[in-house]
């Protein structure tokens, strides 16, 4: 009896499994992506989403040094969305797994994860007052910093964000989206890199060097409007660079950063420990190795360097 009712129950489930999933599919208005280059039509002077976009060692650390000053005032001038966070990646540290829109570990659920992220980007699009969200720049939450790669899962080189894709759902969603994107020069990336040994030293360049490349495509495939970009070894001259501090308050947000961008600028400090280390770092107080000259090193820097500079490229277009 169980099996007949089975049986019987089975079209009803499908019927039901695929109308839901057309549903979604014309949630998302799947035909509006066959234009792949996405235009920025959506700005707003009132609510923003932000995510922070850059290699490993690019200054995630630093970034969530900023922006936790900002989150601390009261009202919050800054706004971590975990919730949100942790529906595009959330790691599994027992399996090293990295679950959610933009791990490895669910790619056969995509489509269904973008609808509901979509709907959840609705709201807090339809939130009151100003705001600032932001996702990622978790250091010590199961979502990390969103850097690419993000954690040190089993798909490592496959467990980063998409930028593009995220622009999408931020896009029909109707909020302004926007991206921060960090530059470092490569020699200082593998440097920062080993120096916090994020991931095996035979492997990690060889990462680098292929999210450079996911983060390149990604750029490539939106509008410039969507993204400013902020080289690490410069976040010193922007505090004292009115022109840029400018820029950049009216990039992330006007009414929200006006008031503290130079008060979060202040906890990047000038390097003491190496000459050779980007001019300012979060923390001068760290021990920096000095490794020997490495010809090895040298060659993987310029193959990283090949893909980064394209990403420099980009940002010095014009919007």
């Amino acid at each position: 009896k169980m099996l007949q009712l089975l049986l019987f129950l089975l079209p009803v489930i499908f019927v039901f499994a695929a109308t839901n999933l057309s549903q979604v599919e014309a949630d998302m208005d799947m035909e509006s992506m066959k234009d792949f280059k996405l235009k920025k039509t959506i700005f707003s002077n009132q609510t923003r989403l932000l995510i922070i976009a850059g290699l490993e060692g690019t200054g995630h650390h630093a970034m969530d040094a900023m922006f936790d000053i900002c989150s601390r005032q009261r009202p919050p001038l800054c706004e971590p969305e975990k919730i949100l966070s942790s529906k595009l990646m959330v790691y599994d540290p027992p399996k090293r797994l990295v679950h959610g829109l933009f791990g490895a570990a669910d790619t056969a659920e995509s489509l269904r994860m973008a609808g509901g992220i979509k709907s959840y980007i609705q709201g807090l699009r339809d939130k009151p007052g100003d705001h600032l969200f932001y996702v990622g720049l978790e250091a010590n939450y199961r979502n990390g910093m969103f850097s690419y790669p993000n954690f040190n899962g089993i798909f490592k080189t496959l467990d980063h964000p998409d930028i593009y894709q995220l622009g999408l759902l931020a896009e029909q969603a109707g909020i302004d989206y926007r991206i921060l994107v960090m530059q470092r020069n490569s020699k200082a990336i593998l440097k920062s890199v080993d120096r916090r040994d994020f991931g095996r030293a035979n492997e990690e360049p060889k990462i680098l060097i292929d999210n450079a490349a996911v983060l390149l495509t990604q750029l490539t495939l939106l509008d410039r409007r969507f993204y400013h970009c902020i080289n690490y070894e410069d976040l010193a001259k922007i505090r004292t660079t009115p022109q840029l501090k400018q820029a950049l308050v009216n990039f992330l947000h006007p009414k929200q950063m006006n008031s503290i961008l130079d008060q979060m600028l202040k906890v990047i400090k000038p390097s003491k420990n190496d000459p050779d280390e980007p001019k300012f770092i979060l923390n001068d107080s760290i021990v920096i190795r000095n490794a020997k000259h490495d010809s090895n090193q040298d060659y993987l820097a310029f193959q990283l360097q090949a893909r980064t500079s394209l990403i420099d490229n980009l940002c010095k277009s014009t919007y």
